[in-house]
């Protein structure tokens, strides 16, 4: 999308697009890391549900980051948590849900 943006095309996701702060990165690479190993519930004919980040699994990602004082811990465990609410809203709002 940024070279088509780049090359003059129009590109309205590319204007819309929300903006990522530096000192938030590491939260949404995070959020992106726990995402890819989601849980997906079938509802049917109606397609399938994305179910929330489980604890034990950010959890897990903290451990393996090598994220060890419990504030960091507790602010990173905050901010993925909110991120994955938004998610969640959005892909219910998609689903007509």
């Amino acid at each position: 999308m940024r070279k088509r943006f780049e090359q003059g095309h129009e590109t309205p996701a590319w204007k819309s697009r929300p903006e990522l702060y530096d000192d938030l990165a590491h939260v949404w690479r995070a959020w992106v890391e726990l995402h890819a190993g989601r849980q997906y519930v079938s509802l049917g004919m109606a397609g399938c549900a994305p179910q929330p980040i489980m604890f034990f699994e950010l959890s897990a990602w903290l451990d393996l980051s090598r994220i060890d004082g419990q504030d960091e811990r507790d602010e990173m465990t905050a901010l993925v948590r909110a991120l994955d609410v938004e998610f969640l809203s959005w892909a219910a709002e998609k689903r007509g849900t």
